[in-house]
């Protein structure tokens, strides 16, 4: 041993070698001896591993050499001397001996483990960490001579190894290539990516590598950038044409990031260039829809550069029409405000916006791409294509019919969905000859333009474009409508004032538009409200005809009446206006300027006194209808007018209303009575004089006692002396009205009648044991005394227009009151009855609302119950007639009867309309559904009793057994469902409280829970569904119609704050499913648990709205995989996810190595690749790549 050990000291490599071999051979003599004991405690062995991390390093590789060589002759086994020589790595002074022999010892273990051409690596990125990231992480500085055993692997001369080369350092690419810390120089991540690409037989790791790789900052999305272009000149060098397609879009789509750091975007530019060269057309409409977006978006500099790309890739390939023309919308923005800077670049743009206008054979190769199985595999490393390849592949399947459809969904979508998607709507916009197509893009961009202001000028220049092709009137219309909306930016605001000037100057109809645009343009910018005027000033000068008159006075009416500061300028206007329009052609203009001026009263920029005193000598002679009526208007604002009260204002009032009156009682027309007889409901009884009705209303009023004390007062007049009206006059006015305005008088008297009740103290309906035989204890000027005693003395010989009075003053009492009428006796109901089916409707309404206060009325009632519930052989129709007058007042009978008199009526009834309308009965159907309305109604009313309540409750379960999910009157049935309580709808919906779990029921129970969510307000929504999903989950049968439920409940929630939790909570269910339930029944039950996750995780997200046909994303499993993706990286940009989002990310990861289906894998995988760029990736990256990516399709690649 001193021999050796002196060998060992001295710098001389031959003597250095002899005294390693003198080791070896010690070693393996004592190897071979059988009765030797544990060989890695000789001391030869020991003295050999010290050496190899001597500080010479003759010595120490010669050592790493002498114990590889021990473990090719078997003497030390792999594993063991693989650990000695990592351990060795905290304190060798020579890592490049070292790192060669761990190289070696890994060959040796791939040559142990191959087994007929199948190799798995032992290794990952964590643990067991491969021992070269090891060797990495000890020293980063040793890259070099990492990466040299790399290549040695790589170009191994053994087959063996070659073709396993890439499974054994999966890990240390990965690791080199995607870690998010960018610890590793520069030189050497180029350095393994070249390795990387130019191997044959790497393809599939590029991909995965590829998939991680992220451009969240300025230095990932460089070096993201640099890989991609690196790559892409290998493949365009090799003329891959698949690799070349898929690579186009991705390149293209990290210019626009680029862009947003401001870097120079043109060697992008330059590489897609010579890419097309080996390139087809699977991806270009993908490739042009990125350009259209950096054109909207690129400084000037660059213009040029990415115009002239445009323009080769449109003349070497082919696109979908809608994209080109998306191109062409970002070009017209530039093209509306042309600069120096762009003046090279333009000229290039009208030659590419020629080059689509001429163009009338387009292509549609989306579906072609989605065959690509290199493109497949990168998709959802990237959210531009993500969303670029959804949406087009969409646009291009719909037809004409179904892209209205798909339009609706988009206009109903999250502003940001929408706003996302505004480049390929203003293709569509630009492109399509339908009509009713373009109106509907047209008013979703606009929409868009209301949430986002910069999107103005783009879509101005658009429209302006439009207009310029446009043929039809409805599309011409809807696009100069949509003008004024894009006063919202400075910029716009020249351009449209200059169209409108245009308007205003020519002789046909478009410039009475032109003024009502200039009113929307005002709106929107103050700036443009000195043209309006001017339009309005010029249009009264010079255009005297009829539709000048009524557009200017429309248009003033409107300023007056949302904008007063501004109306006051244009009381000249309205007052030039009334005195010009005297004629019948001037009608509607002089009822315009009233209702303006009434505008400016109600504003108190100017007193109504006054303007009355200005008005009334010409208003006083007019006897235009249409003008009367507006003039009615402006009196019943006059008590909301914020005049100060004075001797004036009473006046004014008197004279008003004494001239309403005088309306009723003198003019023929009903328009103008009926706008009489509003206006006069507007003001209290109490501003109204006996004095002013007309005569005929108040004939033999006699003056009362407390008036008529002597002679002298007695010989009075009544309206000379009376301060109020004494009551019988009402109904003196209802005898005198004519039939077809009676309703009219009737409503008046019920705002008499509301005033009266409100002014009630609770003291009234205070009348001990005995209820009053009369409403004498009322007031003399009463409206309810007259009424009520009206009709207690009606008698059944009364002639016919009596029985109209009466039936009035019923309907009058049947309204419903804030408070029942006055306490009394309601035997005179019975009598009534008999009077018309009319008169017995308000009967029974009566004897409802006053059934809480009056013994007599209750007993009327329950006796009318009772007669309804016995068998009865009137016709089904009047018998829902009777049923309906009930139900329309179930709340004052929940109020007012008791449950035992109520429950046989609300049986019965509810059995023989149900049973009635299962025969398809349509009168059936339509008193069902009213019935439940009524019950929906009652149920929300917090007064009722709560015995009442329990028994509507206790029905309405009853009936959940009874009616089919799929019948017409299912519906309605849920709509009163969902008011019971909470308790009565776990008892009805849960499938655990049943005895039998049927697809009928739950499919019933999902529905009722699925409504109350999206009709009520309720706490954590979505775990209302967990019941009903997990008993969905083993029946199969019933399962589509869940997914169904589930698809429009997601649609619903989307503004639902609760989701991320309800998601993490959910994908924590999937995984104890895996851990409980046996392999064969749990792989179908978290199947189905998967398709609830991502049919409710794309609709949450809004990315349904990629899909033609709403059905494909229930029964197409391959659908929800391929929108789950992208559906998670939008919910993930919510604020109520970010707590959760990293949870959510090892829950996919957990899933996504389950034993679950192929296509769930790949779609939990593909998730978790889109959600690379979360702050969690940086914490958890080396675990998740661990993970091998399931690229299937180019396993052997």
């Amino acid at each position: 041993m001193d021999e050796i050990e002196y060998k060992l000291k001295t710098n001389n490599a031959v003597l250095i070698s002899n005294a390693i071999s003198k080791l070896l051979d010690i070693i393996n003599q004592k190897s071979k001896d059988t009765n030797y004991g544990d060989l890695s405690k000789t001391p030869e062995l020991k003295l050999l591993l010290s050496k190899c991390v001597n500080e010479n390093s003759v010595v120490s590789v010669t050592a790493c050499q002498a114990l590889v060589s021990l473990v090719e002759t078997g003497v030390l086994p792999v594993a063991s001397t693989l650990s000695n020589f990592i351990a060795s790595l905290g304190v060798t002074e020579n890592y490049s001996a070292v790192t060669v022999a761990i190289s070696n010892l890994l060959l040796l273990d791939l040559r142990g483990r191959a087994d007929q051409n199948e190799y798995l690596c032992p290794f990952t990125l964590k643990a067991p960490q491969h021992p070269l990231i090891t060797v990495l992480n000890q020293k980063k500085d040793v890259w070099r001579d990492v990466l040299t055993q790399m290549q040695f692997i790589m170009n191994h001369h053994q087959n063996e190894i070659g073709c396993h080369s890439v499974e054994l350092l999966r890990p240390v690419y990965l690791y080199i290539l995607c870690n998010p810390s960018l610890s590793l120089s520069e030189s050497c991540r180029q350095q393994t990516w070249h390795l990387l690409i130019k191997s044959r037989i790497t393809k599939r790791l590029q991909i995965e590598a590829l998939q991680w790789m992220r451009i969240k900052n300025i230095n990932m999305c460089l070096e993201t950038n640099y890989r991609l272009l690196e790559l892409a000149e290998v493949v365009a060098a090799n003329k891959d044409k698949q690799y070349c397609v898929s690579l186009m879009p991705f390149i293209v789509s990290t210019t626009i990031k680029l862009l947003e750091f401001n870097c120079d975007p043109r060697p992008n530019f330059d590489i897609v260039s010579l890419m097309i060269e080996c390139s087809d057309s699977d991806s270009c409409s993908i490739t042009v829809a990125l350009l259209a977006e950096v054109i909207s978006t690129c400084p000037s500099i660059y213009l040029f550069s990415v115009v002239q790309l445009c323009k080769k890739i449109l003349e070497k390939l082919q696109c979908s029409a809608v994209v080109a023309y998306a191109m062409l919308a970002s070009l017209l923005q530039w093209m509306a405000y042309p600069s120096f800077f762009s003046s090279d670049a333009l000229e290039v743009a009208r030659k590419l916006i020629s080059l689509i206008t001429d163009k009338t054979a387009w292509s549609c190769n989306i579906s072609r791409l989605l065959s690509n199985q290199v493109f497949m595999a990168l998709k959802h490393s990237d959210a531009n294509i993500q969303f670029y390849t959804e949406i087009c592949y969409c646009m291009e399947s719909c037809s004409e019919s179904t892209t209205l459809t798909w339009l609706k969904k988009i206009a109903d979508a999250p502003n940001n969905m929408k706003y996302r998607c505004k480049l390929l709507l203003s293709g569509l916009f630009l492109y399509s000859d339908k009509p009713a197509v373009t109106i509907r893009t047209c008013e979703i961009l606009v929409r868009i333009v209301k949430e986002n202001k910069n999107f103005a000028s783009h879509l101005l220049s658009l429209i302006l474009y439009k207009l310029t092709t446009s043929r039809d009137y409805e599309e011409i219309k809807a696009l100069l409508v949509a003008l004024p909306e894009l006063a919202v930016v400075k910029e716009n605001i020249p351009l449209i004032i200059q169209t409108l000037e245009t308007f205003l100057t020519s002789k046909n109809s478009l410039k009475y538009l032109a003024i009502n645009l200039y009113l929307k343009a005002w709106e929107n910018d103050t700036r443009c409200h000195r043209y309006l005027q001017a339009a309005l000033v010029d249009a009264s000068k010079t255009n005297k005809t009829w539709r000048s008159n009524v557009t200017c006075a429309k248009a003033m009416k409107y300023i007056c009446e949302n904008h007063p500061q501004h109306g006051i300028e244009l009381v000249p206007l309205l007052s030039q206006t009334l005195n010009s329009c005297g004629d019948i052609t001037g009608s509607t203009a002089t009822a315009l300027a009233l209702e303006g001026i009434s505008a400016l009263c109600e504003s108190g920029l100017i007193d109504i006194c006054s303007t009355w005193k200005v008005l009334a000598p010409k208003m006083n002679k007019d006897k235009r209808t249409i003008v009367l009526v507006s003039l009615c208007k402006l009196f019943g604002r006059i008590p909301f007018y914020p005049s100060h009260p004075g001797d004036k204002f009473d006046k004014l009032v008197f004279e008003v209303i004494t001239k309403l009156w005088t309306f009723v009682s003198t003019w023929d027309h009903v328009d103008v009575i009926r706008a009489s007889f509003e206006a006069l409901s507007e003001y209290k009884l109490e501003n109204m004089s006996l004095k002013s009705l007309p005569a005929e209303y108040r004939k033999d009023i006699t003056l009362p006692p407390l008036y008529a004390k002597t002679p002298m007062e007695a010989a009075r007049k009544p309206e000379d002396v009376l301060p109020y009206i004494p009551s019988e006059c009402w109904i003196q006015m209802l005898d005198k009205m004519n039939s077809s305005i009676l309703n009219s008088a009737g409503n008046l008297l019920i705002a008499f009648v509301k005033e009266e009740i409100n002014a009630y103290s609770q003291s009234i309906y205070i009348c001990g044991q005995r209820e009053h035989n009369s409403f004498n204890y009322l007031p003399a000027s009463s409206v309810v005394r007259a009424i009520g005693d009206y009709l207690r003395t009606f008698s059944s010989s009364s002639n016919k227009h009596q029985e109209s009075t009466v039936i009035e003053c019923l309907r009058i009492f049947a309204e419903k009151y804030p408070k029942p009428l006055p306490p009394g006796k309601c035997s005179f109901l019975e009598n009534t009855m008999s009077i018309s089916t009319t008169a017995k409707h308000y009967s029974i309404a009566i004897a409802c609302h006053q059934a809480v206060i009056s013994s007599s009325a209750r007993t009327i009632i329950e006796n009318h119950l009772a007669t309804l519930t016995t068998e009865s052989k009137v016709e089904s129709t009047s018998l829902f007639k009777e049923y309906l007058t009930l139900y329309m007042n179930l709340e004052d009978l929940c109020r007012g009867v008791p449950p035992n008199s109520l429950r046989p009526f609300l049986e019965t009834s509810l059995n023989y309309t149900l049973e009635k309308a299962v025969l398809d009965s349509e009168k059936a159907v339509e008193t069902f559904e009213k019935i439940m309305h009524c019950y929906s109604r009652t149920l929300k009313d917090e007064t009722i009793h709560d015995a009442n309540r329990t028994l509507l409750s206790i029905i309405l379960e009853g009936l959940s057994e009874r009616i089919d999910v799929d019948s017409k009157l299912f519906d309605s049935f849920v709509t009163a469902a969902i008011e019971l309580s909470t308790k009565h709808i776990e008892r009805m919906t849960s499938p655990s409280l049943w005895w039998e779990v049927t697809p009928q029921k739950l499919r019933m129970a999902a529905v009722i829970r699925s409504e109350l969510l999206l009709r009520k307000k309720v706490e954590s929504p979505l775990n209302w569904m967990n019941e009903v999903i997990d008993a969905a989950a083993l029946i199969p049968g019933v399962q589509i119609n869940i997914l169904r439920i589930i698809q429009k409940v997601g649609v619903g929630m989307r503004t639902e704050t609760s989701s991320a939790e309800w998601t993490l909570d959910f994908m924590g269910q999937i995984n104890k499913t895996l851990l409980d339930a046996p392999e064969e029944d749990s792989i179908k039950i978290v199947t189905f648990l998967c398709d609830v996750l991502l049919v409710t995780t794309i609709c949450l997200s809004a990315t349904d709205c990629f899909l033609a046909n709403d059905e494909s994303l229930v029964i197409s499993r391959d659908v929800k995989a391929n929108l789950f993706p992208q559906a998670m990286a939008i919910l993930s940009q919510k604020a109520s996810s970010k707590e959760t989002i990293g949870q959510i990310m090892d829950c996919l990861h957990h899933i996504r190595t389950s034993s679950i289906p192929e296509s769930y894998k790949n779609a939990f995988h593909n998730a978790l690749v889109s959600l690379k760029h979360e702050r969690h990736f940086d914490i958890a990256w080396a675990t998740f790549l661990s993970t091998k990516s399931n690229v299937n399709c180019l396993r052997n690649s």
